[in-house]
């Protein structure tokens, strides 16, 4: 039985052990800045609860004569000669 790291992460860091000093600093504030840059999210708790409502509800997909006459539709209304 080989003695495997518990977590992924495990294995990042005992690669990053084997560089040389100067390195594995430049690589830690990398990962600090990084860890912290996913720590934070951009939503409010009403956004965030938003976007769990709509991924609860069952998809509505548009019907695919429907798409293509709005296509048709824009393709029709310009002012430009069609190619």
């Amino acid at each position: 039985m080989t003695n495997q790291p518990k977590h992924p992460i495990d294995a990042a860091f005992e690669a990053a052990r084997t560089l040389p000093e100067q390195v594995q600093e430049a690589l830690a504030a990398e990962i600090i800045a990084r860890v912290d840059q996913l720590g934070r999210s951009s939503l409010t708790a009403a956004q965030r609860e938003e976007i769990k409502v709509r991924l609860a509800a069952p998809a509505v997909y548009a019907d695919a004569l429907d798409i293509i006459g709005v296509f048709h539709t824009s393709r029709l209304n310009t002012d430009k000669p069609s190619p």
